[in-house]
């Protein structure tokens, strides 16, 4: 039932997809201008195509709002072309008559003919949904036969220009579903939801308008149908039938089976039904059980003759292969070999056993020799492993002294690196006020020689030079502390306080090179050393100054920020300069590594800054980049993290 109910259905979609194709295609060619009224030729000369290449079509037609009509009908003996158009208000029909058999043509204009295509159920129902539309299956009244109408309304900038319709004869379709056998006194049949019967003859005519019509399920001449429908009727409701169902029913004291499908195609819920005496059924199962049942007698003959004689060729070499894989766990490896079965498949197990005894016996002899010098090798490896092992303290202790004057060459170039960044400072620092002497100076020695130099002047002079003298002496006392010892040692201090330490150091560079540190610092005491971080403050800004001084014309910046997080204190140093490449990000605290220049870098400085936090504050260092927002304009830079334990 299953397969029957697909063959239907692929059957009705094969039909039906047709027709909706070509009645697309009408509607694409209408509204490109290929086919129109305005060229009634062209229009008709299409048809015909349409008409030669899909058989089931039974008519093709036109209409606009206007009641103008092409139409092309097939009859009985050929075709006919029927046209209604207006003239200057005329209405003019006319029918032109093709007869395959004769080849003949007769025109004729039928002033009778009071037909209307406006009116007529294809038109309107295409106009009111505005889309394709499909009649309920019905009996076509010139041929007879079953048939559905399909039409689609064509616009033009939103505007009605007429409809496309299509009758297509689906008598092929009621003689396939018709002749369907899914038993020797079963049916198939197929109806719409309406329950017009497809697969039964249109045999009654209206007895008011001699028009044929499709038979209702109540009207057909077999009661077998009637009764599987009313079986149906007690499970579901027609109006919501949407699944297969299966059913049974007995009719006239004979058990039957009885399957519904039901399926949308085109708008329309058709419904495949089919149904079988349970005895054509039940007497093909008897039939071939009986078959089966002398089929399999005959096949186990065959296998108890055939089984005896393979048991005796696979049951010999299968016993040697228990005694050989006894004798092999005794290790007793002097029994002969097993000779080889006609069987492929044992002979390869044969062959695997036989060398596997070849090989153990082999191994055997291996290891007797092995034996007889093991002691000898045993004693020489303890004698080498004694004296390795000698002297692995003598190169740890080596390699030990190498690390720490490497470490020790190290924290001296970092030193020597500190010392040239702060003479550096220092030269920055005494440029201005040294300036100041010389000019005060100069002025004071110029006035005198002139003989105009008043004590107010002379006054004024010597101010200027001792404010310039007591920077200068500040900033000795600034950079001495920087380097004093007894700022190495554990002490608490403000972080604040050493953040301005270290702006003073450097301050001077920054701000000849127009770059703005901007300080956001929460006040939090610490206790550690405050030189050693003094001296990570320095390399860290020292890189940030090196990096925005390949900006140009553009605004450059420091941001220094501190704050208190799970009892620890972070800060964060970032920049404006574009940030680091990502492949070496991961590098720059390796020592040596340097992207500047030999003369402007060693390499050591942001690995001894990672080795002070890390070893000394008991800290952790790290850095990545980051895009920021500062005065509503979007940034890039590096940022450095400092965590120390409070």
């Amino acid at each position: 039932m299953e397969n029957i109910s697909s063959f239907a259905v692929d059957k009705s979609e094969y039909y039906m997809g047709i027709a909706s194709k070509a009645t697309k295609l009408t509607k694409e060619l209408e509204s490109s201008s290929v086919i129109n009224n305005n060229n009634p030729k062209i229009m008709m000369k299409y048809f015909h195509e349409q008409m030669k290449i899909n058989e089931q079509f039974s008519a093709i037609y036109y209409a606009n709002s206007n009641g103008e009509f092409y139409m092309l009908n097939k009859n009985k003996n050929g075709y006919m072309e029927k046209s209604i158009t207006l003239n200057e208000n005329k209405r003019v029909v006319k029918k032109l008559f093709f007869n395959n058999t004769t080849n003949k043509k007769t025109i004729v204009f039928d002033e009778n003919d009071n037909y209307d295509p406006t009116i007529r159920p294809w038109f309107i129902q295409a106009v009111k949904t505005k889309r394709l539309n499909w009649t309920d299956p019905y009996a076509f009244f010139t041929s007879k036969k079953p048939g559905i109408t399909t039409s689609v309304p064509i616009y033009e900038n939103n505007k009605l220009k007429g409809v496309v319709g299509i009758d297509i004869e689906i008598d092929d379709l009621s003689i396939f579903i018709n002749n369907l056998k899914i038993s020797e006194n079963g049916k198939v049949f197929m109806m719409d939801k309406s329950l017009n019967m497809m697969s039964f003859p249109i045999k009654n005519i209206n007895s008011i308008n001699k028009k044929p019509r499709l038979l209702k399920l109540k009207e057909i001449n077999n009661e077998i149908v009637k009764k599987a429908y009313s079986e149906l009727l007690k499970s579901t409701k027609i109006e919501t039938f949407s699944k297969k169902t299966f059913l049974t029913f007995t009719h006239e004291n004979e058990d039957y089976s009885a399957m519904f499908f039901p399926f949308i195609k085109n708008d329309i819920t058709w419904i495949i039904g089919m149904y079988a005496p349970e005895n054509d059924y039940l007497s093909l199962i008897k039939k071939n059980q009986l078959i089966g049942i002398v089929l399999t007698l005959i096949i186990g003959l065959i296998s108890i003759v055939f089984i005896y004689k393979i048991a005796g060729i696979i049951s010999k070499p299968i016993r040697r292969l228990e005694n050989m894989a006894h004798e092999l766990k005794e290790l007793n490896l002097d029994i002969d070999a097993i000779e080889l079965s006609p069987i492929t498949e044992i002979n390869e197990a044969i062959e695997s056993f036989n060398t596997m005894k070849d090989s153990l016996k082999t191994n055997q002899v291996m290891l007797e020799n092995l034996n007889a010098t093991l002691e000898e090798k045993v004693e020489n490896k303890t004698f080498e492993l004694k004296e390795l092992n000698d002297k692995l303290e003598e190169k740890i202790q080596q390699r030990i002294e190498e690390l720490k004057e490497k470490d020790l060459i190290l924290i001296q170039q970092t030193k020597m690196a500190a010392m040239g960044e702060m003479l550096e400072n220092i030269a920055h620092q005494w440029r201005q006020p040294l300036s100041s002497i010389s000019t005060a100076s100069t002025g004071v020695k110029l006035l005198k020689e002139l003989d105009v130099l008043k004590d107010e002047d002379l006054n004024k002079n010597m101010d200027s030079i001792n404010e310039s003298a007591q920077y200068l002496s500040q900033t000795i006392e600034d950079f001495r502390g920087f380097f004093d010892p007894r700022n190495s040692k554990l002490k608490q201090f403000n972080i604040s306080h050493a953040i301005n330490k270290t702006l003073k150091l450097v301050n001077s560079q920054f701000v000849s090179k127009d770059i703005k540190i901007i300080k956001n610092i929460e006040d939090i005491s610490i206790i550690t050393i405050e030189n050693e971080l003094i001296q990570v403050f320095v390399n860290i800004l020292n890189n940030s100054r090196d990096a925005l001084q390949k900006l140009e014309n553009k605004e450059k910046f420091v941001f220094i920020d501190t704050y208190k997080k799970d009892n620890k204190l972070i800060i964060e140093i970032k920049d404006n300069a574009k940030g680091i490449k990502e492949e070496i990000i991961n590098k720059i605290f390796d020592p040596y590594f340097t992207t500047k220049h030999q003369s402007q870098g060693t390499g050591v400085g942001l690995y001894m800054s990672e080795n002070i936090i890390r070893t000394h504050l008991k800290g952790s260092i790290s850095v990545r980049n980051e895009t920021f927002i500062y005065n509503q304009k979007s940034y890039k830079g590096a940022k450095f993290t400092i965590n120390i334990d409070l």
